[in-house]
């Protein structure tokens, strides 16, 4: 209540490696949590590094997205048809610019758009492989040309 008298909604941030990655536990913070007092606020990346399909989860909770971390990741070889493994990969080492990984970002427009989201959208990487003017240009680039 104290941060909606200030015009602020806090978003459910998952992020990998802590107490809300999995898609339960994103499942029951949002069934109990007000919309009015809580929002969503997905990162791509560390949805699918936390097991979840982004684009499922990102529909199911459209409406309470408030706030977007946009970034790619690359699986390699633990994407399989048992689903993805992420036990023995280094997150943070296969994190990429958009387009340059395995998450179906066309899908994640489509959501966007299907409730028309005209929200923030933060292209992010921790880590680029090609520096951070070209990563930014990358992911600039991609959002333009896609969304």
């Amino acid at each position: 209540v104290i941060t909606k008298d200030y015009g602020v909604v806090p978003c459910i941030h998952p992020h990998h490696n802590t107490m809300v990655m999995h898609e339960d536990e994103i499942d029951f913070i949002m069934k109990n949590t007000d919309p009015e007092y809580i929002a969503f606020g997905p990162d791509t990346a560390h949805l699918a590094v936390g097991l979840c399909d982004p684009v499922k989860v990102m529909e199911k909770y459209a409406e309470r997205i408030k706030f977007l971390h946009l970034k790619d990741y690359y699986f390699g070889e633990y994407v399989g048809s048992e689903g993805i493994g992420y036990e023995n990969v280094n997150v943070y080492q296969n994190f990429r610019e958009l387009g340059e990984g395995n998450i179906d970002f066309k899908k994640v427009f489509k959501v966007l758009k299907d409730v028309n989201y005209d929200g923030y959208m933060c292209t992010e990487l921790d880590g680029s492989r090609f520096g951070n003017k070209i990563s930014a240009e990358m992911n600039y680039k991609y959002v333009s040309d896609n969304y």
